[in-house]
């Protein structure tokens, strides 16, 4: 949860970041202190940020660098999942079972019937 929270925070920043707020090699100092409290060097990030409306990027640190991909195509996922299913959309999991109840019992199988819930994991099932 600490690295999804510092995350939300350096997206914000990133978002935030507008002509007046960078020199195209400075990070905003909430991506700096974010970073520094979760001990993350400068040189382990790669950011390119432009506004739509200009060619010249606002924020350019280690742009040219060679890193290993971030997982941006879960936002184009989660866009895609808003759009089609709508803010409201709940994830249903099912129980289900193959033999009779006898005093509160199961005599049988029981079975948990997965429906994608993104945030069904084991820490939620005990």
């Amino acid at each position: 949860m600490k690295n999804l929270s510092l995350c939300v925070i350096f997206v914000t920043s990133l978002l935030l970041v507008g002509p007046g707020h960078a020199d195209g090699n400075a990070l905003p100092p909430g991506v700096r202190l974010a970073l520094d409290s979760a001990q993350i060097p400068v040189e382990a990030i790669a950011v390119w940020a432009r506004p739509v409306d200009r060619p010249a990027p606002t924020l350019a640190i280690n742009a040219g660098a060679a890193m290993n991909p971030a997982s941006v195509m879960k936002l184009v996922t989660a866009f895609a999942a808003l759009e089609r299913l709508g803010p409201a959309h709940t994830w249903t999991t099912r129980i289900a079972g193959d033999g009779p109840l006898r005093a509160g019992v199961l005599e049988g199988n029981l079975y948990l019937i997965g429906g994608a819930d993104p945030v069904l994991g084991y820490d939620r099932l005990w």
